[in-house]
């Protein structure tokens, strides 16, 4: 292996770990941000359902949601069945091999 060869790979390492280094900031950022926007939808929903009374007494400290007092929720259902009886006649003749001679 002479010194030409080992340079191409120190380099190649150097700029492989620079690529790795930005795209793995991006992502960060990236995910960083979604994690921000969820957090602020999920405050807006724990007011949304203050307001409409589902959720009391929540807690908040320094614009965070730390605790929620009680929370309630109303089920509403309906059901129906319907049925088609229908009658299953036995003709005389199987009514006989049902019932044998003794």
């Amino acid at each position: 292996m002479d010194m030409s060869s080992i340079g191409e790979i120190f380099v190649g390492v150097i700029v492989g770990g620079l690529v790795n280094a930005y795209f793995s900031w991006r992502s960060s950022n990236e995910l960083r941000r979604e994690a921000s926007d969820l957090r602020q939808l999920n405050y807006q929903l724990i007011r949304f359902l203050e307001d409409a009374a589902m959720i009391k007494n929540v807690e908040w400290k320094n614009g965070k949601p730390i605790r929620i007092v009680s929370a309630s929720a109303t089920a509403v259902g309906r059901s129906s069945a319907t049925a088609r009886p229908t009658v299953i006649r036995h003709d005389a003749q199987d009514e006989q091999s049902d019932n044998p001679a003794p």
